[in-house]
């Protein structure tokens, strides 16, 4: 389990929330805030959320003091939280976890997709979740504009006259479009992965 231990002296007069809050933000340091990422700490017991970068709370469009009252799974579509404390709980157990395409409701209502990285931090013999959020909304628009791309390019090959091959170094057939499958008379599937030498063997 990958956790950072944070070392304290006891303070039995202190209020214990106000003691973890001071630690948490002695600890991360100005980074916490000069980051982009969006940074949330979660009481891994409760799941009540005790810590949030400015990042964090402009998306989110709370102060600090309102995101202390949230539960972890309040930062998600009220229809999926049990959902979202299911993979907290996943990702607490294994004491770790990267996640992809973890939906969270801005300021304004709408969903915005996060690539999620989850440590362990200790604190007083209590376990604490550091999440970093990176947006992922640029990622998958290059997805899409590439997926769009692709079939646009298949679309266009499969109707194309020309005998359309697609191989790698080695010459072994990667695809081909309808045309070319047609001059052999056979199925398109049967011919990936076969070298076209074998298929048009050079001349002498």
């Amino acid at each position: 389990m990958a956790q950072k231990v944070i070392k304290t002296k006891y303070l039995p007069n202190s209020d214990k929330k106000e003691v973890v809050f001071k630690l948490i933000e002695k600890e991360r340091g100005n980074i916490f805030n000069i980051v982009n990422d969006l940074i949330l700490v979660a009481d891994v017991k409760t799941g009540m959320l005790v810590d949030a970068n400015l990042t964090a709370q402009n998306i989110l469009g709370k102060n600090l003091s309102q995101i202390r009252t949230m539960h972890q799974s309040q930062i998600h579509l009220p229809s999926e939280a049990v959902k979202y404390r299911q993979i907290f709980k996943q990702h607490i157990k294994a004491g770790r976890g990267i996640l992809q395409d973890i939906y969270i409701v801005d300021r304004h209502k709408k969903l915005i997709p996060f690539d999620v990285n989850i440590k362990l931090l200790k604190i007083n013999h209590k376990m604490y979740a550091l999440g970093i959020f990176r947006n992922s909304s640029e990622r998958n628009k290059t997805e899409e504009e590439l997926k769009i791309s692709l079939d646009k390019y298949e679309v266009l090959a499969d109707n194309n006259p020309d005998f359309i091959f697609v191989v790698d170094r080695n010459y072994k057939i990667l695809n081909l479009n309808r045309s070319a499958a047609n001059l052999l008379r056979k199925k398109p599937e049967s011919l990936i992965g076969q070298s076209i030498k074998q298929i048009f063997p050079p001349s002498n």
